[in-house]
Formats: structure tokens, sequence, C-alpha cells
């Protein structure tokens, strides 16, 4: 509770009302069941607008699922020369699921090959083998991408055309 409350005050004076739902939402998916409450407790919000804050996150297409990182971790495969960090990865179904959101307003090959790109370092990093990932677009809309050999090929066929720095 004291992580929360100290993070809540270093970001307070930067934050706006919408921000600080949105914060304050996260925070309390992160911790998991009783999280809404304990986010309470520590930064003096009430629950109402820490639940106006998951409210937010869903309209903008974010899923229920539990967070276990939130644009935080960077993924690196020095065997298959990869590196990637995904904006969200979730725990669902016993496996790690990962989300990228975009601005535009349709999925591109290069989304597809980036989500690719991260389930092949789910699986190298963390030795689960996501079965799909989401690509969330600018207007909310939620697109799953299936973890397939075709996808994963692609991925590696294009990863040794790419030079190493």
């Amino acid at each position: 509770m004291e992580a929360v409350r100290s993070k809540s005050q270093l970001l307070q004076p930067l934050m706006t009302e919408r921000l600080r739902r949105q914060w304050a939402a996260c925070e309390a998916e992160s911790l998991g069941r009783g999280g809404v409450s304990l986010v309470a407790r520590a930064t003096g919000l009430s629950r109402t607008t820490i639940w106006a804050g998951q409210w937010m996150r869903r309209d903008r297409g974010l899923g229920e699922e539990r967070t276990v990182a939130l644009d935080n971790v960077m993924l690196t495969s020095r065997r298959l020369g990869l590196t990637g960090r995904p904006d969200r990865l979730v725990k669902a179904d016993g496996t790690i699921i990962p989300e990228e959101w975009k601005s535009s307003r349709r999925v591109w090959p290069s989304h597809r090959a980036q989500m690719g790109t991260y389930f092949l370092l789910i699986e190298e990093e963390l030795r689960i083998r996501p079965t799909h990932g989401f690509i969330v677009l600018g207007d909310g809309t939620r697109h799953r991408i299936e973890n397939t050999s075709e996808l994963r090929a692609y991925v590696l066929e294009l990863s040794c055309r790419v030079p190493s720095a």
C-alpha cells in the first residue's frame, strides 16, 4: 500500500483527473482481487472514481484480463536477434497474452509482424506460448491475432533480412 501511496504522491502534480482515474485503475488491476479498495485507501480516491477509470479503459478496448505488465517489460532474445516491448501483457486462461495499441484505423501487416515478434519473445523468455494476442486500434476495436506457424515463419524470415546493430 505504501508503494501505491508514494507513486500517487509523486505523480499527483503531473496528472489530470482523467489520467488519475486511469492510473488508479491500472494500479488496481495489477494488484488483482481487492486492488480497488487498496488503491482507494492509499490514494484517497473513491472506489467509484477507480471504477470509472476501469470503465474508461474498457471503452478504449482494454480487456478485463489481469494486467501483468504495462509497457514496462523489454523482451529480448539473443538467439533470435529480436527485442520488443509490448504495450500490455495480460494473464488469461493460464497463459500470457500480448496487447499492442495502435492509433491507426486498421491492422497493417507490420502490426501482425510486431505481434508475431512478441509471440516468439514471450515463448523464448517466459517459456509460455501464447495462443493469440490483440491489436487495439485507435477507435478501441480489438483484433485477435492468432499465433500461427505461418506468422512465426514470416517473422523469423523477416528477422533474417534485418542486419544486426
